[in-house]
Order: structure tokens, then sequence, then C-alpha cells
């Protein structure tokens, strides 16, 4: 009997997006903003790769193709969303006395409004989104630093460590879950943020 030839596998290449593409820029926006619509109704834990693709009018494979996990794409959408708080700190003035910066306010006030999404959130969610956040505002907070911008007494600091240890303190606060019956208020919140942040010579007391 005569053998028949096998056809080797067929191997089927994942194409690769170009992250500097507009294209791959709008898309990737897209998918997050249908993201941050479904959470707003969506139980974070319910929700599926399928519901973002129809909510964002991009095929499924196409989510997948930005996002390998629904941990990732979560993390992606709220700390996009919440990037607007890195320029709240680019004003922050560190170096005044005689109360909480409107600026410390503000980014507390930014947290509060997506606080019926964050408080749904896992822990592993909740991490993400702060390992996302507390790089940006490491950066940010870094180049301030290095110019001299930055609270009194720790010129013995190296500013990039400074840069980290504050961003990574002010994030855990900025997202920490709510306990007890009563929730303070973005202005509570700053002012023992900036017990933290400020000099004590400069802290509100």
């Amino acid at each position: 009997m005569r053998a028949v030839p096998v056809k080797p596998p067929v191997t089927r290449l994942r194409t690769v997006a170009n992250p500097a593409d507009p294209r791959y820029r709008r898309t990737r926006a897209q998918i997050c903003d249908a993201t941050r619509r479904l959470l707003e109704v969506t139980d974070v834990q319910r929700l599926t790769f399928g519901q973002v693709a129809a909510a964002a009018d991009v095929n499924r494979s196409t989510v997948h193709q930005h996002y390998g996990s629904r941990h990732e794409l979560v993390a992606d959408a709220l700390a996009t969303d919440l990037a607007g708080l890195a320029d709240a700190l680019d004003r922050c003035p560190f170096d005044r006395s005689g109360g909480v910066p409107a600026e410390l306010v503000e980014m507390f006030a930014a947290v509060e409004d997506q606080a019926a999404v964050l408080d749904r959130l896992s822990g592993t969610d909740r991490g993400l989104v702060g390992a996302r956040l507390t790089e940006l505002l490491a950066d940010r907070l870094a180049d301030r630093f290095a110019a001299g911008v930055r609270p009194a007494g720790f010129d013995d600091v190296p500013p990039v460590e400074h840069a980290r240890y504050l961003a990574a303190g002010l994030v855990q606060l900025l997202l920490l879950p709510p306990s007890g019956a009563s929730r303070p208020t973005p202005t509570q919140r700053a002012t023992r943020a900036w017990r933290l942040i400020a000099p004590v010579s400069s802290a509100v007391r």
C-alpha cells in the first residue's frame, strides 16, 4: 500500500501590534472606555472579554490581542482613567504651609468619584491598579524632586528614592478601602495624607 503523504502542520503566526501605531492606540482607548462603562453596571468579577468586545464594537480577538487577562484589562482601564491624578500632583505646592493644598484634596475627590467601581475591586485588581498609579506618580515626583521642588527636610534622601516612597504611600491612601460605618470626606483624607507628606513645621496640626 502506498503511503499517503502527511502535510506538515500549519503554523499560524499571531500578528504583533505596534503600540506606536495611532490605530493601535485608538483601539486600546476604545477598549478601555468600554471597560469603564461596563464596570459602572457590571460586577468586576463577572466582566468578560465578550462583553467588552461588544461594548467597544471590536472583535473579541482584538481584545485578547491587547490584553492577556481580565485583571490586566481592568487595571489599565482604571489606571488610565485616574491618570489625571498626576496632573494634580504636578501642581501640588509641597513647600506651602498653613493648610492642606487644594490639589491634594482634588486627588482624593477624583478617587471618590470612582468609589462605586473601586470599592468592588478584588485584591488582585486593586493591587494592579495601585502598581500602575505608583509608577506614574513616582515618575512625576522624581522629576520635581530632582529639580528641588519637594518637602523640606529630605535633602539627604536621593530624589528617586523619596519619590518612590511618597508615591507608594500616597497611592495606598488613595485606594484604601473604606472601613467602618462612616466614610471620610476627600478633605479629611487629604488632611491625613498631608500630615504624612509635609514637614512637621508646615503640616496642619
